[in-house]
């Protein structure tokens, strides 16, 4: 496995269906916090636009605690105009590019 000299081991990839955007963010770890700071970063830049109509994850344990759980209560709460795919990948899975 390759090692980041940043410590980052992961990436969190928000694609917008809807608009054909793509943004990502690294990640040092994949525990709620930072999962969830990824999607702060990510919808600050502005690329992935506001607000989400659905949000679809694999079952990874970073998806399914209450942290992001409030987070996309949240975002139901605003009326729906995009739907997103995340997903996380680690750098070096087969089939990811750099």
């Amino acid at each position: 496995m390759p090692v980041d000299p940043k410590g980052f081991h992961y990436f969190l990839v928000v694609v917008e269906v809807a608009g054909k955007r793509v943004d990502a963010e690294l990640l040092k770890d994949k525990t709620a916090n930072r999962v969830l700071n990824g999607f702060v970063k990510i919808y600050r830049r502005n690329r992935i636009k506001q607000p989400t109509h659905r949000l679809e994850t694999d079952s990874g344990s970073e998806f399914t605690n209450d942290q992001p759980r409030r987070h996309d209560e949240v975002q139901r709460a605003r009326k729906a105009q995009t739907a997103i795919i995340c997903r996380t990948s680690h750098p070096s899975h087969p089939g990811t590019s750099p």
